[in-house]
């Protein structure tokens, strides 16, 4: 049996990308979004919702930001990546996103004199 991975989602998907644009204008054709923009999506609306002091009630399809807070935004998103590092971010539209401290096991330091 052939893998997940290898799989074609449709025609569509094994057609050169000239034609693939070129019939896109005619008839919308969406994939499914990748895990990061859904993450990012999350991380938005988590933010704004913060900034506003409501509580998470999911993705707005409405939502919108001003031109100051997109600049802030961008720089809050990479922070957001580095913490990644030293805690576990947990996303999902059911509770928006948590944070858990990571447990570092202790270093041992090994004597090589």
């Amino acid at each position: 049996m052939e893998s997940l991975n290898n799989i074609i989602m449709s025609h569509y998907d094994e057609l050169p990308h000239e034609i693939q644009y070129h019939i896109e204008h005619f008839i919308p054709y969406r994939r499914s979004p990748q895990d990061y923009q859904i993450e990012y999506k999350i991380f938005c609306q988590d933010w704004k919702n913060q900034t506003e002091a409501k509580q998470w009630t999911g993705i707005d399809p409405n939502l919108y930001f001003d031109q100051d807070e997109v600049v802030f935004l961008n720089k809050a998103y990479f922070k957001h990546q580095y913490i990644k590092k030293f805690y576990d971010v947990k996303s999902s539209t059911e509770e928006g996103i948590t944070y858990t401290k990571k447990l570092f096991p202790l270093k041992t330091r090994r004597n090589t004199i």
